[in-house]
């Protein structure tokens, strides 16, 4: 499993649309993801992990977090 969350699954360009889509900046977006604003530079660059690109499907589409309710 821990092979599946290191492969960049969202590329550095869609991280970048990302951020302009939900108009948002380095530091938000961290705060955001939960991460430092040095990862979210590292993502700009290198692109991000499949969780990454999961969560900010997840936080442009405004959903919450998962409720069997």
């Amino acid at each position: 499993m821990a092979l599946l969350l290191s492969i960049t699954a969202m590329s550095a360009t869609a991280f970048c649309n990302w951020l302009s889509a939900m108009k948002t900046t380095r530091v938000e977006a961290a705060k955001l993801l939960g991460v430092s604003t040095s990862i979210v530079a590292r993502y700009r660059r290198e692109g991000a992990p499949l969780v990454v690109g999961l969560a900010c499907t997840a936080l442009y589409h405004r959903l919450g977090v998962w409720s069997e309710e």
